[in-house]
């Protein structure tokens, strides 16, 4: 009685996050034998290598005498379900995976950090644990640098970007937003006794503010004080580090930030009278999540009408919601 020894070897080339199994027929000398293989998708549908290998090798069974046929067949690309990477996320795909995954930021407290337990924990984090919850999933975080907010989306490496994300136009060109959940205006800080007074003292060619990569300062600054220098630096803790040093003159950030720092630190610092813009802080999207942001945007007002922002605001900031902050 002839049979067939089949085995299956599955290759991917990149990260992979769900699993199903798919089953196939193969026939030789008349027996018809079902296969079963393990197929994991790229959940964007990116192409992924599917290696199917019959090994062909004749021999006899010693002990039946049995001719042993194996054939072999070379490894094939197929696209996943989902259409060969064009896809963007939806609530159902991402409910299928059991998995958000969320580009956000690091060392920018109270917005987002990693926690003595070496977990990420902030108002960020929070609200992005609260939408995972709403979709009936746990929440996988990808930290990223400023620019990485947006690449993150666009190389699809995440669904989406919760890390003080502020809208502008240059951004929505490539990526989509949620609705705006915080209102954040820009502002100066210098160490306290610097002797700097106003913004137009910072307004000098001898002068350096420090801004983060990629944030929205780094255009608003030189529109305000077109004389200062600049010092660019990935996170926001890097800058109080150089404001620290003497390495800047000032930093830009937002009340949000500053004041729990004042109150950690009295009489270290001054925030200078003005602000130099708002920003407008929204989730970020995969370009074309039409139906991801639609029920984004439904989680936000629920999220809001329920009081959990406010609550959520007070627990990370020290100090209840401004109504200026407020969309």
């Amino acid at each position: 009685m002839a049979f067939m020894s089949a085995t299956l070897h599955w290759y991917a080339s990149m990260q992979v996050f769900k699993q199903r199994w798919i089953k196939s027929t193969a026939t030789s000398q008349g027996l018809e034998i079902e296969i079963a293989f393990e197929d994991e998708c790229d959940r964007n549908g990116e192409d992924q290598w599917r290696s199917l290998m019959l090994r062909r090798n004749r021999s006899t069974s010693r002990r039946t005498g049995t001719s042993i046929l194996a054939v072999s067949a070379l490894a094939l690309l197929t696209g996943c379900s989902g259409g060969g990477g064009t896809d963007v996320p939806t609530v159902e795909s991402i409910q299928d995976a059991g998995v958000l995954r969320v580009a956000t930021l690091t060392g920018d407290a109270p917005w987002v950090s990693v926690g003595a337990d070496g977990d990420q924990e902030g108002f960020d984090v929070d609200l992005a644990h609260a939408l995972a919850e709403k979709l009936g999933v746990e929440v996988e975080f990808t930290t990223v640098d400023g620019p990485g907010r947006v690449a993150s989306l666009q190389s699809k490496k995440v669904d989406l970007t919760i890390g003080e994300f502020s809208t502008t136009p240059e951004r929505d060109e490539v990526i989509d937003f949620s609705n705006d959940y915080i209102l954040n205006p820009g502002q100066y800080m210098v160490v306290a006794d610097s002797g700097i007074q106003t913004s137009e003292d910072l307004n000098d060619e001898s002068m350096v503010a420090c801004i983060q990569q990629g944030g929205t300062s780094t255009d608003l600054v030189p529109a305000d004080i077109p004389n200062v220098g600049t010092l660019f630096l990935p996170s926001t803790d890097d800058c109080l580090e150089a404001l620290k040093s003497g390495q800047a003159h000032a930093m830009t950030q937002n009340p949000f930030y500053y004041l729990p720092l004042m109150d950690k630190d009295p009489g270290a610092f001054k925030i200078l009278d003005g602000t130099f813009g708002t920003n407008h802080i929204a989730v970020g999207l995969q370009e074309g999540s039409t139906e991801l942001a639609a029920f984004v945007n439904d989680f936000l007002v629920e999220y809001q009408k329920a009081g959990k922002i406010d609550a959520t605001f007070e627990k990370w900031f020290g100090f209840e919601m401004p109504t200026e902050a407020r969309p």
